[in-house]
């Protein structure tokens, strides 16, 4: 057997995917093969190995074997070749031993001989030789470095194009450097001088080899430690990243450590991914490339932590945290809840002596960290060391009882959801810190909350017992322990310290646990008099007698698991009651307090599925079992009394909507029977929905109302209820069996409100596919009440027909009149049988209408009873709809009216007060909503606004607000108990009365018809209506209203739960309407009613007219920052309870803050210009603070404030103001440092605010930015320094369009009308027009590293042609600079898709690449014909046309190549394998390769062996990307040809092969169809040249 024929070694045996032919892979073995027995078997080298390592010149004949089997071989099996030869240099090299360094040595040689001749052939590309030179350097430094080769490898640098150059660099410092030992001989050292030569001359900036962007990202993601043992170097890096400086520093915000939202902020939206993805989160592949760049510390991933930090520390700011995205911040949880604690426990320390501590921040702290724990954010044990381990170092012990009753809270609270057995002994290691020494004990037996934290640490012991901590007590604890026991022994339920200890301490399962929560329920539930067992509540309902409620004291010494199970005896009691007996009011206000004081998922959630089932069940009506049925509906009443009345505002509403989905249901299902207790049901639930769609903060309306309607009903079938709101016309008559379920202007209302949510926050909503566009179009809108409303919506109320949705007024007035005079001409019985049980569509809705014809008539007759026999026989919606008609009628008769004057709307008011207040037919809050919510027009509108200015004026209608204001009825938060037993009184001085209760009946059983009521009156009802009410009356009398009427509607905002926010979205849809002293005497008006509106002094008393605009500013601007910045208690102007607060501190002196600036008599420009002026009066502590407060203001405001502050941006170019800048002080972040100098500058100042807010304003106001206000700012550009102020504005801007999830979708949707391709390419315009003017640019590297960035990171290859047009005009050596910005070999069309450079562009062409393979596979004959048929007009066809080739030709063709075949089988072990390529093609695909005039090898390389990427990913590899000997990973897997590998050709020898194969004619026609190739080829060649010149 001979040498050959021996089975390879298996480690020379190459393992290949199925892309590489078996041949091909027999080959490579046989080249390693070859190699292996010319340098190991060479007699010569054996003879004289004891003398010399050189080997001589014997590789002649196997580098022109080499070169033969290379130049027959594709691109790709041309790198798989290169890199097992460089495997096989490894190979020898890690088995080498000091008498063998020779060997290695050799390898070396031979390869690098066989690689340098096939490159000086043209065989493979100069690229892949370097490579291939590069890789077999040895440099672990057992054999010497080859100073010739290296030599070489940098004279070829230049011939080499910027990708080749990337590879290159990316193989020396990643794979060879890396191998370099840590200490180096100074021979040696100047061995590896050659290889620091290479280096130094690809990372010269002057050389321009490669963008320098590149460089960067390759030196900062690669270098190894063994670079640094160069110092030259090591200089010339560290001069790189400082070139860089600039550009890292423009992409932020200055100061964006220091910048932070706020809670509740309009513009601070929280589903979106902002605020919490900065920094926080592990970063994306297409990110990796820009945090290459050289960014302060600051700029890294810490930098959230403040932001974080300012968000988490506010009252409620956990609930504004996107839930998605709680993990990403879950590793900063614990340290800074630990933060939290020490911070308020040395705040603590500084108290006076005696003095209480402050409940407000610990509640808050202690809420946190139970939240974070039940949501798995925080680890127990994790957080504790945190805890122990600060508190070790800060020694505060004042406040440890708050400590521990936070442990002892979570021990006791959540051993369920946690894992607390691994955190016992931090407890106790925690508990040795605290009371470490000696220390005195605080406790009081009369305050629960003191007793209760006092003893926490022995409750704690006694919950741990099961886990050993008993072993570690000490006396103290011991001692603590016996007192509980000795006092569940000799239990005292009157001892309230105690009971709440004994609650705590003993869970529900022990002996003693199982007495104390229900001996707490039944105190809630007996009266103190026995005597009086009983409380008469509204219309003689009967209540358990009992008032006193376990108070807030008490309570906040519960713990969580003590008040649910409270809560759990309270809802049972809510199950079990009897309808002369309903449950206390004590246990409605202990119910409340248990609420406010928990997260919606520990205590409302309940409550309302209660609710939800007690709805269910309600309207289930069981004939047999009348008490039943009605105990159900008295549930189902007070339960959604209290939710709608006593709690209407609980701040996680927003999140849930399930409640709001069960009304919409029980609306949707049919009432019956008509029963009075249905009709108040009904009402009380309208009520309940209304409260909770249009009682909601700006960006919960904006959620809820997005989750409810943002699907069609064309596309969820599923979903019956969306399918019933299609219309709401249908409310009266069903429509092809639907009909909409809801009272109309109920849901009108609504839509107002989201409108409201839409123009406030900016937000922009999906509209394909969902029902906003479809509510709209169903309604009638006055257009002076559409001023808010989005350009969609307008679009929409365009499109809707008007005539359509009007009523027919004729019809309604004969209709009334002819009603009105029947009933004189029949009987009471034909009468009621005619309008009550006779279905007419006609006339069955018009009975109201003709009982206040009848009163206007005859104001002072009293009804007769068959008007209340109609009435009674009415259903709740048809009530609604005849007050709607009743609504219509009076505008006709208005408009019928030509005498029609003030007085007659006085009448019209009078009768309207007569029917809803002397005969009980109508009630007041229906009429007032009907009057402002049915007109569809403004003439309509105006009229009914009249009638309601006068209806809310009339004796009958002020004497009720009044009644609360003489009997002095407390806010339900303030006093419950009074405000229970003052709506009681109320409802006795004025009555309230069902229509079956007016009609006289001989056989009246004296049953009451009345639900229980606790809350609900007239009152209450009007409070959301008199909401809108105030908007429409506003808009229809020019924004004015009169002062009788201001203090009327202001008098019911006392018991509004949310007049801030309704203050503030008045003054801002109104902002520039209402003049000045109008909106002075608006917001005097309401504040003066609103406990928790505290206004400056300088507002209430003087109208901001007695200090400067900057004292005004810097006042409201020290309220926000005091309130953001506390730490145990609030500043006095805002809400004194976190729990029961509108908002939160911060939020709630931001709202009062722009209600002052909205009603200020001073212009937008004005305060904008004293905002901008504040930075220069005084020094600041925290200048970063102040501007991130001025940009929360401004976001907050109207856009004319956002206006005025780009109108001061412009003047800054106006007045030159940049020239007194220097570039550093532009570009750079640094004004901090030039105010520890005292040297704050106005324009800077104005860049810094600009920047802020643009950070802080809705992503949805970036767009028009981009397209409306920055082409402005060009337009005032005129000096380099100009253009620079500009970027450090719209830089920042672009990075937060990037930071955006959606970014790449985006920019893929709109190409170059996205946002930051519109800035780019304006950018880039201004700078061409600019040179094209001859205005000198000084910072030209600065430009071009700017360009690169933007195009690498934000925008891609979408303004390629923009680029090559505008970069003509600049000056040479920019132009020089910026040559790679528009690849030279990759030419393409702007408009051929397939040349985007989008983030998904490596997954669309695997996937394009795999559609074609398995397309080729199912039908090789398409794929044939698309070969010879392409698409592109000027692609010419690579072999003749079939018909072109007579058929005997084709046949003896055919023949030739059998017979070739047989002969290439019978020779394949002698011969080289037949000219052809090794890889596997079709047949076709081979015939079809043009030829190619000699191009640029290294060109050809680089398009083979580089794929397309998005930018974002050219500078990293992927995970796993290391190969195991220094080689990347795209030289280990074969990689599919690049799109334009279809157009290379093979060489010339393949092209004479083929020919020979040939016939005569078929030659001649092969060679002509080549010559127009070749043609056409050069032809595309000049016209790239052209393109990049």
């Amino acid at each position: 057997m001979t040498e050959k024929d021996k089975a390879p070694n298996p480690e020379d045996v190459i393992e290949m995917d199925d892309s590489f032919s078996p041949q091909f892979v027999q080959e490579v073995n046989r080249v390693k093969s070859q190699i292996k027995s010319l340098i190991e078997n060479n007699t010569t080298l054996r003879f004289f190995k004891p003398l010399t390592s050189n080997l001589g010149d014997v590789t002649a004949i196997l580098r022109i074997s080499f070169n033969n089997m290379m130049s027959k071989m594709e691109e790709k099996e041309k790198q798989s070749l290169v890199k097992e030869l460089i495997k096989l240099v490894h190979h020898v090299a890690e088995k080498n031993t000091q008498d063998k360094v020779f060997i290695a040595a050799s390898y070396e040689r031979v390869v690098d001989e066989l690689l340098r001749y096939a490159n000086q052939k043209e065989v493979i590309s100069t690229t892949l030789c370097v490579e291939g030179l590069i890789m077999t350097s040895d440099f672990r430094m057992c054999s010497r470095i080859d100073q010739e080769k290296w030599k070489f490898i940098k004279e070829c640098i230049p011939k080499i194009d910027y990708k080749g150059i990337r590879t290159i660099i990316r193989y020396i410092l990643e794979s060879q450097l890396r191998r370099l030992p840590y200490q180096l001989s100074p021979e040696k050292v100047n061995e590896l001088r050659r290889v620091e030569d290479v280096l130094l001359k690809i990372v010269d900036r002057d050389l321009n080899l490669m963008p320098p962007l590149i460089t960067l990202s390759e030196v900062m993601r690669g270098t190894p430690k063994q670079a640094h043992m160069f110092p030259r170097l090591t200089e010339k890096l560290a001069n790189l990243s400082s070139h860089f400086r600039p550009i890292a520093d423009l992409t932020h915000v200055c100061g964006r450590p220091f910048i932070y939202p706020i809670p509740f902020h309009p513009a601070f939206h929280p589903p979106t991914s902002y605020w919490e993805d900065f920094g926080m989160n592990a970063q994306s592949p297409y990110t990796q490339s820009h945090h290459m760049l050289p960014y302060r510390p600051q700029h890294k991933a810490a930098s959230c932590l403040y932001t974080f930090y300012m968000i988490l520390r506010q009252p409620l700011g956990k609930d504004s945290l996107n839930p998605t995205n709680r993990n990403k911040t879950k590793s900063h949880w614990e340290p800074l809840l630990s933060v939290m604690i020490v911070e308020a426990m040395a705040e603590t320390e500084a108290l006076p002596e005696g003095k209480q501590i402050p409940r407000y921040q610990w509640d808050n702290i202690t809420n946190l960290v139970m939240y974070g724990m039940s949501h798995l954010l925080v680890n127990p044990k994790n957080f504790f060391h945190y805890l122990k381990g600060l508190i070790n170092q800060c020694k505060y012990t004042r406040a440890r009882d708050e400590v521990m009753w936070i442990v002892f809270q979570v021990v006791s609270s959540l051993h369920k959801m946690i894992k607390i057995e691994d955190a016992v002994q931090e407890i106790v290691d925690l508990y040795n810190e605290l009371f470490d020494g000696e220390f005195s004990w605080h406790g009081a037996s009369d305050h629960p909350a003191r007793m209760a934290r006092f003893l926490a640490a022995a409750s704690t012991w006694m919950l741990l017992e099961k886990n050993k901590a008993h072993k570690q007590n000490t006396d103290t604890i011991k001692s603590h322990i016996k007192v509980i026991h000795e006092a569940a022994l000799n239990f005292d339920p009157k001892n309230m310290g105690m009971l709440a200890v004994l609650a705590n301490a003993f869970k529900s399962d022990t002996r003693i646990g199982a007495q104390i929560v229900p001996a707490m329920s039944e105190a809630l539930n007996t009266p103190p008099d026995p005597s009086q067992p009983t409380f008469d509540l509204s219309y003689q309902r009967k209540a358990v007698n009992q008032f006193d409620a376990f108070p807030k004291e008490f309570l906040d010494a519960l713990t969580s698991r003590a008040k649910r199970s409270l809560l759990g005896q309270i809802l049972s009691v809510f199950r079990s009651f009897g309808t002369d007996k309903l449950p206390s009011p004590a246990a409605f206000e202990t119910l409340a307090r248990i609420c406010q004081s928990e997260d919606y998922e520990m205590a409302v959630k309940d409550l309302e599925s209660l609710a939800s089932r007690s709805l269910h069940i309600s309207t289930q009506e069981r004939a047999a079992d009348i008490a039943t049925n009605n105990q159900a509906k008295d549930q189902c009443h007070f339960l959604f009394d209290f939710l709608a009345y006593r709690l209407p505002h609980v701040h996680s509403y927003g999140k849930y909507t399930s409640t709001t989905g069960s009304l919409l249901l029980y609306f949707t299902a049919s009432v019956a029977p008509n029963t009075p207790q249905n009709h108040q049901v009904y009402r009380l639930l309208e009520q309940a929905l209304l409260r909770r769609m249009y009682w909601r903060t700006f960006h919960e309306s904006v959620i809820n109302h997005s989750q409810l309607f943002g699907s069609s009903y064309k596309e969820n079938s599923n979903n019956v209820m969306l399918r019933h709101l299609k219309n709401p016309k249908t409310f009266s008559t069903p429509v092809d069996q639907w009909q909409f379920p809801l009272n109309p202007e109920i849901f009108k209302m609504t839509i107002y409100a989201f409108m409201r949510a839409l123009k406030i926050t900016g937000q922009e909503i999906p509209l394909d596919g969902t029902m906003h566009p479809i509510h709209v179009a169903g309604y009638g809108w006055p257009e002076k009440s559409t001023t808010f409303f989005p350009k969609w919506a307008l679009e929409e109320i365009k499109k809707t027909d008007v005539k359509k949705l009007a009523p027919n007024y004729a019809e309604i007035l004969s209709t009334t009149d002819e009603a009105f005079r029947m009933n004189t001409l029949l009987t009471g019985g034909q009468y009621v049988i005619r309008y009550a049980d006779d279905p007419n569509p006609i006339t069955y809705h018009c009975m109201l209408a003709v009982i206040f014809k009848q009163l206007c008539s005859k104001p002072e007759q009293d009804l007769t009873s068959e008007y209340y026999q109609v009435m009674e026989k009415k259903s709740p919606k048809d009530i609604v709809v005849m007050g709607n008609y009743l609504v219509d009628f009076i505008i006709a008769d208005v408009k019928n009216n030509q005498d029609c004057n003030e007085q007659t709307f006085k009448t019209i008011a009078k009768t309207a007060a007569l029917m809803c207040f002397h005969f009980n037919i109508h009630r007041a809050d229906r009429f007032l909503l009907s009057l402002i919510m049915h007109p569809s027009t403004d003439e309509d509108a105006q009229i009914c606004i009249q009638i309601a200015n006068e209806f809310l004026l009339t004796p009958k209608f002020q004497e009720r607000i009044k009644w609360f204001y003489e009997n002095d009825v407390p806010r339900k938060e303030k006093d419950p108990y009074e405000y229970i037993k003052a709506i009681v009184k109320y409802h006795d001085a004025f009555p309230e009365f069902e229509a079956c209760q007016l009609v006289p009946k001989n056989d009246d059983t004296g049953t009451n018809v009345h639900m229980p009521t606790y809350y609900g009156c007239l009152i209450e009802r009007l409070l959301p209506i008199l909401d809108q009410y105030v908007y429409v009356a506003l808009e229809q009398q020019g924004y004015k209203m009169s002062n009788a009427l201001l203090q009327l509607v202001s008098m019911f905002y006392r018991y509004h739960p949310m007049p801030i926010h309704f203050m503030y979205s008045v003054l801002f849809v109104s902002h520039g309407k209402m003049a000045g002293p109008d909106a002075k005497s608006f917001v005097s008006a309401f504040a003066s009613q609103i406990e928790e509106c505290h206004l400056t002094e300088e507002f209430e008393k003087y109208n901001h007219q007695k200090s400067s605009c900057e004292e005004l500013i810097m006042e409201l601007l020290d309220r926000m920052a005091a309130s953001l910045d506390f730490v145990l208690t609030p500043p006095t102007f805002v809400a004194k309870d976190w729990r029961t607060a509108e908002m939160s501190p911060g939020a709630q002196a931001l709202y009062l803050a722009c209600i002052e600036l909205m009603a200020s008599p001073h212009s937008p420009e004005k305060l904008v210009n004293a905002m901008i002026n504040v930075m220069q009066m005084r020094p600041h502590l925290r200048p970063f603070n102040v501007f991130n407060l001025i940009a929360l203001l401004l976001t907050a405001l109207p856009s004319t404030y956002a206006d005025a502050l780009h109108e001061e941006f412009i003047g800054v170019f106006k007045n030159g103001e940049t020239a007194n800048l220097k570039f550093e002080e532009i570009v750079f972040d640094n004004y901090d440092s030039s105010l520890l100098l005292h040297l704050p500058n106005r324009a800077r100042s104005i860049n810094m605010i600009a920047q802020i807010y643009w950070t802080q304003c809705n992503m949805a106001l970036l767009n028009p930015f981009a397209n409306d206000q920055v082409p402005k700012l060009l337009e005032h550009v005129k000096t380099e320094k100009d253009l620079w102020y500009t970027l450090r504005l719209v830089m920042p801007i672009i990075r937060r369009f990037w930071d955006s999830w959606d970014f790449a979708k985006t920019m893929r949707a709109l190409r170059e009308r996205f946002g930051p391709l519109v800035i780019m390419k304006l950018i880039i315009e201004k700078l061409g027009s600019m040179a094209e003017s001859g205005v000198e640019i000084v910072h030209e590297a600065p430009f071009c590293d700017l360009f690169y960035n933007c195009k690498y990171v934000f925008v891609g290859d979408f303004l390629r042609e923009t680029a090559i047009t505008e970069f003509a005009k600049l000056p040479e050596a920019m132009r020089e600079r910026l040559k790679y910005y528009v690849s030279q070999n990759e030419p393409a069309p702007p408009e051929t898709p397939e040349r985007e450079k989008t983030p998904e562009r490596k997954d669309q062409q695997k996937e394009q690449q795999e559609q074609q393979h398995q397309q080729h596979h199912q039908n090789p004959q398409l794929h044939h014909e698309a070969q010879h048929h392409p698409h592109h007009p000027h692609q010419q066809p690579s072999m003749p046309p079939p018909q072109l080739i007579p058929q005997h030709h084709l046949q003896h063709h055919q023949q030739q190549l059998h017979h070739q075949q047989q002969q290439q089988q019978h020779l394949s072990q002698m011969m080289p394998p037949p000219q052809q390529p090794l890889q596997h093609l079709p047949h076709h695909q081979m015939d079809m390769a043009p030829p190619t005039p000699a191009p640029m090898h290294h060109q050809q390389h680089q398009m083979a062996m580089h794929q397309q990427m998005y930018p974002g990913q050219m500078f990293h590899h992927p995970q796993g990307g290391h190969m195991g000997y220094g080689m990347q990973h795209h030289m280990q897997q074969p990689h599919p040809h690049h799109p334009q590998m279809q157009g290379q050709m093979p060489s010339q020898m393949q092209h004479m092969v083929r020919m020979h194969n040939m016939t005569p004619q078929q030659q001649q026609q092969y060679a002509y169809m080549m010559q127009q190739q070749q043609h056409h080829y050069m032809q595309q060649q000049q016209h790239q040249q052209h393109h990049h010149m």
